[in-house]
């Protein structure tokens, strides 16, 4: 990429923030963004999770990338065991009769928000009859709503819907 090109697209960049929910603070979101949008740019078409892996295991090249992954194997792929342990308790479903057409999630977290490291997971009924659960179940639910009416709002096509979604809220608060 030529100093001019560069130049521009610096100028051209957008400011970067973190997910709701997101690990990541606003200062790592915003260089990791950057980081990730030139990459995009270099390559024109697109990357795959595959290509930023491969971008960001060069130190040097990407520092800021590079502090995002684990790069000892062993912590990798313990790491790794867990999100498949977490993928696997939120892909359960209770099957009641073949017929039932709302499927319900078998194992829920309810973990408090702010506890990132370690999430626990109950059966659904636990969580609907105890208290404490239920209600952080219900908070966790809220804020997966109110981020989903966010995302869509920017389709007119979803007009309706996020209407519904903010009456909704209004009522619920």
């Amino acid at each position: 990429m030529t100093k001019k090109k560069a130049k521009l697209l610096e100028e051209m960049m957008p400011k970067f923030g973190p997910v709701d929910g997101s690990r990541l603070s606003r200062s790592r979101a915003e260089k990791c963004g950057k980081a990730i949008y030139r990459l995009i740019e270099e390559v024109g078409d697109g990357i795959t999770t595959s290509d930023l892996v491969d971008a960001s295991k060069n130190r040097k090249a990407q520092p800021d990338l590079h502090k995002e992954f684990e790069w000892d194997d062993e912590l990798a792929a313990d790491a790794w065991r867990h999100k498949q342990a977490g993928y696997l308790l939120r892909s359960i479903n209770i099957v009641y009769s073949e017929n039932f057409e709302e499927p319900i999630r078998a194992f829920v977290d309810v973990s408090p928000a702010h506890q990132a490291t370690e999430h626990v997971y109950v059966h659904i009924k636990e969580a609907l009859s105890n208290k404490e659960m239920r209600a952080l179940v219900i908070d966790k639910l809220t804020k997966e709503l109110r981020s989903f009416e966010r995302r869509l709002r920017r389709y007119e096509e979803f007009g309706t819907v996020v209407s519904a979604i903010g009456k909704h809220l209004k009522e619920a608060a």
